[in-house]
């Protein structure tokens, strides 16, 4: 399976990166924290599932508008649960979740991911 996390917050995604490939079985995990990143690991291969935090990013309808391109799962984690552009939900074809900030609480997201699997 193949993870690809995309968070501004670097210190974050490495952190998340690392709980992936300690916890997870046969998993390869990679992170992305601009806008660039993302496009350049998005084009690199297929991924499984992508995490994201698409709130704190400086380019989110652009980051949003990679992400809507994708077949895979796509989870949005963030203290942002209502984004609105025009009156149009832009996030409706992903699953919503508050931001995990405990081990626990990312535990549960990636079981939730396996789950779905």
């Amino acid at each position: 399976m193949r993870v690809l996390v995309f968070d501004p917050n670097v210190d974050f995604a490495r952190r998340v990166v690392g709980f992936i490939r300690e916890n997870v079985k046969n998993v390869q995990a990679d992170m992305a924290s601009n806008l660039f990143v993302l496009r350049k690991r998005l084009r690199e291969g297929v991924w499984d599932f992508v995490l994201a935090d698409v709130a704190a990013a400086g380019f989110m309808r652009d980051v949003i508008n990679e992400l809507n391109g994708l077949q895979c799962p796509v989870i949005i984690w963030s203290t942002l649960l209502n984004t609105e552009n025009d009156g149009q939900r832009l996030l409706d074809k992903f699953r919503i979740v508050v931001k995990p900030v405990t081990s626990l609480e990312l535990s549960s997201v990636l079981h939730s991911l396996v789950e779905t699997a």
